[in-house]
């Protein structure tokens, strides 16, 4: 039986590292090449670099450490000075969490129609969400990107609809999601699920209103979109989202460390100082 893999963690990270990959049946160079392709941060990793940081020989900084950990789809425990660097960067955590919530609603039903024939209550319900979370209504949303015949997956706790996303297919092999909105995140993880049933070997467009998904979008080398709408859209393949280890972290293990983590750096100067050591 074998003995179980360490967490990762600053105290003996050279070590926990190699104990990873090798788990993993991987070469540093095939690692240093999913970790290029994977994230911006590691596009300039190299065979040598995972050979030193695995002999102790460097240390990679605070951020690579924490983005070391998500790649295996692991936590990172931090000690005391690593800490408080995540409690004042992290005072504004939204990180996918069900505990604050009264009425965590379970999807028991998901349908499909065509928006245009969706009932009128339910058609008001979903474009003043639209609105609220956009600032933009759908209507513009679907002008903007000229959408002619849009689709709607509703996602029902019963009677009542608990999340939503709305899509079109421009060609044949692209699908375009134009409004992705759940009540609560066990319906987003859901919602994500399904999507990436419906989506499989197709180009995706996806929104992110949200600037730290923005920035992993970015990332982990999705393409803007250029249009009118306010909203940013980002585009790549289905592969090149669901098979990346950094969104399987947050998807599959609802954990954003890593990814605030890189936002806040780069959005506070005074901050990237501290998480290069």
């Amino acid at each position: 039986m074998q003995n179980p893999l360490e967490l990762f963690k600053r105290n003996r990270f050279a070590s926990i590292l190699q104990q990873h990959r090798k788990a993993l049946k991987m070469s540093q160079n095939e690692m240093a090449s999913c970790l290029a392709n994977s994230h911006i941060l590691f596009k300039n990793v190299t065979q040598s670099m995972i050979s030193q940081w695995e002999n102790a020989a460097s240390e990679p900084p605070f951020i690579r450490r924490v983005g070391l950990a998500a790649f295996f789809l692991q936590p990172y425990q931090f000690d005391d000075n690593e800490q408080k660097i995540l409690n004042k960067t992290f005072l504004n955590k939204t990180e996918l969490d069900d505990s604050t919530l009264a009425y965590n609603y379970p999807v028991t039903r998901i349908e499909k129609t065509e928006l245009h024939k969706l009932a009128a209550g339910d058609l008001a319900l979903i474009t003043h969400a639209h609105q609220k979370k956009y600032l933009e209504t759908l209507e513009e949303t679907l002008s903007y990107l000229d959408s002619k015949n849009p689709t709607v997956i509703t996602f029902l706790h019963r009677t009542t609809i608990i999340g939503h996303y709305i899509l079109d297919m421009p060609a044949a092999n692209h699908i375009r999601v134009l409004s992705f909105l759940a009540i609560n995140p066990a319906c987003f993880i859901k919602m994500l699920d399904h999507f990436q049933q419906l989506s499989q070997e197709k180009i995706i467009t996806f929104p992110m209103p949200d600037p730290t998904g923005e920035q992993f979008f970015s990332d982990i080398y999705f393409n803007r979109v250029v249009s009118p709408s306010a909203i940013p859209f980002f585009t790549g393949s289905h592969q090149q989202l669901y098979s990346n280890p950094f969104w399987k972290m947050i998807q599959q293990k609802n954990n954003l460390d890593f990814t605030r983590l890189r936002f806040e750096m780069l959005k506070t100067p005074r901050l990237s100082e501290t998480v290069i050591k």
